[in-house]
């Protein structure tokens, strides 16, 4: 490991801590990059790392049987990969799939749950956090369910420009109908839908948010609905 210090400060959870429980984890750390559409771990098999995003946007995917999935989670700098072993389970039903790059500090899950009774804080704020991704899981879930495609892209498009910073996201017609459970021709209708009312513009292999607010009006309430969610933890954490 280099003698550089760890970026710790720049994922919301690990800014929490006090200094004896920094200490500990520090030297459990690596730092990982996070590259696009890596798959960070499998639904089908047991957590072996635990990731705390330092830049970057994680999905949690459901994949069917038949080929098809669906986004269940959003995680960013917020978070962490993995919590399902804070609550004593060793494998998700998700898989946690990179959409955004950045980097991440990797742990290995087994060290970070024997830890955890040394770990107060982090403890209490992993439990915190692991119920509102919860509620924003069963938000996502309701959408996915009820509302359009076209109001599901807008959505997951504000959720991808919220962690990212940036207008032009890295994302194909072929990512986004993994995510949102639909056929590549339907989603690649809705792409053209909000070109044409003028939000976003489309490349090969790219999306540019050329208007935010004619994004924002296209999608349904969940984006506002998610966005607080993800800001009443963060006054929670204070």
């Amino acid at each position: 490991m280099s003698d550089k210090p760890l970026p710790l400060f720049e994922n919301r959870l690990l800014s929490e801590l006090p200094p004896d429980e920094l200490r500990r984890l520090e030297p459990q750390f690596q730092l990982a990059a996070l590259l696009p559409q890596a798959t960070l771990h499998d639904g089908r098999a047991l957590i072996e790392h635990v990731y705390f995003p330092l830049s970057g946007f994680i999905s949690l995917v459901v994949e069917f049987s038949d080929g098809f999935s669906i986004q269940a989670g959003e995680i960013g700098s917020e978070g962490m990969v993995g919590v399902q072993l804070v609550l004593g389970r060793a494998q998700s039903v998700t898989t946690a799939k990179v959409q955004t790059s950045g980097m991440a500090l990797r742990m290995v899950g087994s060290a970070l749950v024997a830890q955890l009774p040394h770990l107060p804080t982090l403890h209490r704020s992993l439990l915190r956090y692991t119920g509102v991704l919860m509620s924003r899981s069963v938000q996502l879930a309701a959408c996915n369910a009820h509302h359009k495609l076209d109001q599901r892209l807008a959505r997951y498009l504000i959720s991808l420009h919220d962690q990212s910073g940036r207008n032009d996201l890295r994302v194909t017609h072929e990512s986004l109908a993994a995510l949102l459970c639909a056929h590549r021709p339907s989603v690649s209708v809705s792409v053209i839908r909000l070109e044409r009312h003028g939000a976003i513009r489309q490349g090969p292999r790219w999306l540019t948010i050329i208007d935010r607010h004619k994004l924002e009006n296209s999608s349904c309430e969940c984006h506002m609905i998610l966005r607080s969610l993800r800001d009443a933890e963060s006054m929670s954490a204070m």
